[in-house]
C-alpha cells in the first residue's frame, strides 16, 4: 500500500468510526467541521508520510495581544500546553498544526488525536471570545464525535 492508498484508509476508516463520509481530495485534504465552529483540514504529506492535522482558530485580538501570543508560545514549549501541536500566526490570524506520522497509525488512533487536537483548539477559542482571555468551564461542549464531513 502506499503512502496516498494508506491515507485514504484512514481518512475512510476515520469517517466510519464518526459516522461521516469522509474521503481525501484531488489535492490530498479533507475537511471536517467541528461543533458549528472549528473547521479542521487533513492534508496528505509525502515527506515525511504524514497527516497534517490544522485549523484557523481566529484573529489575535486588538487588545491583549501580547497576553495571548506569550500563552501560546508557552503552549509551543515542547508542546506540552499544545498537546503535540504547534501554534502559529499568519497576519493576524491565529493557527493550530499537528503532523501526525503515517507509520503505525490506525483510525481509532487518529480519532484520539483529533479530539485532543479540536479540545486545544476549541479551548483557545472560547479564550479569545472572552474579555481579557478568561476561560470558563467547557459546560455546553459537544463531543468530538458531532462532526460534519
Amino acid at each position: 500500500m502506499d503512502t496516498r492508498e494508506h491515507a485514504d484508509a484512514l481518512v475512510r476508516a476515520l469517517g466510519d468510526t464518526l459516522q461521516l463520509k469522509l474521503a481525501l481530495d484531488a489535492g490530498g485534504a479533507c475537511g471536517l467541521r467541528i461543533d458549528d465552529r472549528l473547521e479542521l483540514t487533513l492534508r496528505l504529506e509525502n515527506h515525511p508520510p504524514a497527516l497534517l492535522a490544522y485549523a484557523q482558530i481566529g484573529a489575535l485580538p486588538a487588545g491583549g495581544a501580547d497576553g495571548v501570543l506569550r500563552r501560546l508560545l508557552a503552549a509551543n514549549h515542547i508542546w506540552e500546553g499544545s498537546q503535540g501541536a504547534t501554534w502559529s500566526l499568519h497576519d493576524d490570524q491565529l493557527a493550530l498544526a499537528r503532523l501526525l506520522p503515517l507509520a503505525g497509525l490506525d483510525a481509532g488512533q487518529l480519532a484520539r488525536e483529533l479530539a485532543r487536537f479540536a479540545d486545544v483548539a476549541r479551548t483557545e477559542q472560547d479564550r479569545l471570545q472572552r474579555p481579557g482571555g478568561a476561560l470558563s468551564p467547557e459546560a455546553g461542549r459537544p463531543p468530538f464525535g458531532m462532526m460534519t464531513a
